[in-house]
This record gives C-alpha cells, sequence and structure tokens, in this order.
C-alpha cells in the first residue's frame, strides 16, 4: 500500500491467504495509517463482506490496537458491516452488485468478487459485473482514491482482465501488479 500506486491487482490461487492481506489486514492497516479513510470493501456475497468487515472491527476495537494507533469504533456503531471512527473514517462492507449509492471512498477493495467459476464464463454475467463495477462502484471512489483488486484469474475478461484494460488505457494510473 502506497501513495505511489493508484491501483494494487493481486493475482493469486485459491487458499494463497488473499482475503486474510486485503479484506482483514490492510482495513486494519489503513485505518491506523488514516483514521479519516473511507472504505469499501466487496466480496462475491454480502455474508462474506459482512464476515470480513466484523473481523476488521474486531482488531480496530481491540485494546492492542489502540494502544498503537489511538484510532477507536465510534460507540454509535454497531453493524459489523457498517461502522466509523471516532476520527470520521468510515468502514463499508458489500456483496459485488450491491448497493453502494450515497457512500464515498478513498479506498476501494476487491477480494474475488466473481461467484463463481461458471459465472465467469458467461459473458452476460461478466458484463453485468463490469457495468456495476465501473457505473456503481468506481464512481464512488474519489478523485485521489486507491483501488485494491485481488482474486483468481477465471477469464480473460474477468474483473481483473477489465480492471488491467482499463489502467492500460489511462496512462496515467499508476498500476502494480502482483502475481
Amino acid at each position: 500500500i502506497s501513495d505511489k500506486i493508484d491501483v494494487l491487482v493481486v493475482m493469486a490461487p485459491p487458499a494463497s491467504a488473499k482475503s486474510s492481506y486485503v479484506s482483514i489486514a490492510a482495513p486494519a492497516y489503513i485505518i491506523a495509517k488514516d483514521p479519516t479513510a473511507r472504505i469499501i470493501s466487496v466480496s462475491r456475497a454480502a455474508e462474506l463482506a459482512a464476515d470480513f468487515g466484523g473481523r476488521v472491527k474486531g482488531i480496530v476495537e481491540s485494546e492492542e490496537y489502540y494502544r498503537a494507533t489511538g484510532v477507536e469504533v465510534a460507540m454509535d456503531t454497531r453493524a459489523k458491516d457498517n461502522w466509523k471512527t471516532t476520527k470520521g473514517g468510515s468502514y463499508f462492507a458489500v456483496g459485488a452488485s450491491g448497493g453502494v449509492v450515497g457512500k464515498r471512498a478513498d479506498w476501494v477493495l476487491v477480494d474475488d468478487i466473481h461467484t463463481s467459476f461458471e459465472d465467469a464464463q458467461s459473458e452476460t454475467q461478466l458484463q453485468k459485473l463490469r457495468n456495476w463495477f465501473e457505473a456503481d462502484l468506481l464512481s464512488r471512489l474519489t478523485p485521489t482514491g486507491k483501488l485494491i483488486v485481488i482474486g483468481q484469474r477465471l477469464n480473460a475478461n474477468d474483473i481483473i482482465g477489465y480492471v488491467l484494460n482499463r489502467c492500460a488505457e489511462n496512462p496515467r494510473i499508476r498500476l502494480r501488479v502482483l502475481k
């Protein structure tokens, strides 16, 4: 996670701790570095996104985290998928194609959002997901916002392929790819 990168794409196989890094550790790290950061975290299903959100919230609520960072979860925040810090930051977890209207993000974290290998082979499903990704999700990103996409490659036109092509079309986007 660096100010010199606008988009980070991480391609890794199943069971390689992708979600532990991007959906759990990264948000906790981002909030520690910038307690005012607004994060939208996306997973393939709302339940999974909420589970990750609860795990991040648990870290941020811990005494050790507070001692190290001085950051706390706002007391009026109970949901594990939608919470705020006392410093004005926020965390919102959503399933792929879920509602993000009304949210803004300094960080969008995308973790394996294809629901299945079969869906990733359907051009109709891919187009639907890409439309949501571009029109709904990325429209929530602030002009200086950062995007992290992690997953396994399922199709040349999957969401990782879409992001790589999108970045190739705009040379101002500073892209880093890890395989």
